[in-house]
């Protein structure tokens, strides 16, 4: 499903989603926003105190501490990420594009 390197976009940022009782994880979110794009780098199953698993990744962007649940950062659940579609991303990029025949104004 994801891939180091690739491009997601966040699109459940809710703190309490994932809750697990008697657990005393103190960083929420730690700077995860709906809508923001991130850059994948680490995915694979996340092993639980609970002995359970999830898919998880961790950001190029956001590095969480542990806080004693895990021994390096903790990842998100990966189903609070979408694969970025990078054509959807080419509409802005031509908007950055000079328009023939149009001159240009500078920048102060």
């Amino acid at each position: 499903m994801f891939h180091v390197g690739q491009l997601v976009v966040c699109v459940d940022d809710d703190p309490w989603k994932y809750y697990v009782p008697g657990h005393s994880y103190g960083g929420g979110m730690d700077g995860l926003v709906k809508g923001n794009i991130y850059t994948i780098r680490w995915c694979g199953m996340f092993n639980h105190t609970d002995g359970s698993n999830t898919m998880a990744v961790r950001l190029y962007e956001i590095v969480r501490p542990s806080y004693g649940i895990t021994p390096d950062d903790c990842p998100y659940v990966a189903t609070r990420f979408r694969p970025v579609v990078e054509t959807r991303l080419d509409v802005f990029r031509e908007m950055l594009e000079p328009v023939p025949g149009v001159k240009q104004k500078e920048c102060v």
